[in-house]
Order: structure tokens, then C-alpha cells, then sequence
């Protein structure tokens, strides 16, 4: 698949989500690795989300995230994955970078 289209496709899945959990609670958090330990840091846990922007530029995407007022940018994107539950209780995005760090964004029940 060429890059364009890869990144047209993350297009749809980020426009669903912007759509369908708008204003929902979130938690969101990075999982980086350090030697053979994986530190986890949550950022944020129940600010409503906002919105999702894809910048697809020359090099690899990034995204900027929005959660209340608070703005995190994930650049150098290298795969998206969406979560979906039955329960919806662990909704989400996972987005794992060239760095190796994985941004995890959660949707909690409203």
C-alpha cells in the first residue's frame, strides 16, 4: 500500500472517532521502553476529548490529539490502532512511533 493511501484510510479512522466519542472522558498515556523496562506515563485521566488531526506532510504523519484544552502531538508515526470493545470499556487508539513509544488514548464512559 502506498503511503497516500495508508494514511487516507488512518483519515477515516481518525474521522470516526472524532464523530462517535466526541466529548467523551479519556485517559491518555505513553509506554516508552528503557533498556528492558517499559515505563508507562499517564498524562491526563478524564478530560473530554476533542478531536484528532492527521498532518501527513512529506515525512511521516503525526497527530495532534485534543483532550479539553490540553493539545499532545504524536509525530513520526509508524502504525494507528483502534480498539473497540463489546463493552466499550477499553475504546481507543493505540500509536506507536519510530521512537518505539506507544501513546495510548482511552475512552471512558461518559
Amino acid at each position: 500500500m502506498s503511503p497516500n493511501k495508508e494514511y487516507s484510510h488512518w483519515q477515516e479512522l481518525i474521522d470516526v472517532l472524532n464523530r462517535d466519542f466526541m466529548g467523551r472522558p479519556t485517559r491518555l498515556g505513553v509506554f516508552a521502553r528503557a533498556d528492558d523496562i517499559v515505563n508507562d506515563y499517564w498524562i491526563e485521566s478524564g478530560l473530554p476529548f476533542a478531536g484528532i488531526s492527521l498532518e501527513a506532510g512529506s515525512g511521516l504523519p503525526a497527530l495532534q490529539i485534543e483532550i479539553g484544552t490540553y493539545q499532545h502531538k504524536v509525530e513520526k508515526i509508524v502504525r494507528l490502532a483502534i480498539k473497540l470493545s463489546a463493552s466499550g470499556e477499553e475504546d481507543g487508539l493505540d500509536i506507536l512511533n519510530t521512537h518505539g513509544q506507544t501513546t495510548v488514548l482511552r475512552f471512558e464512559e461518559p
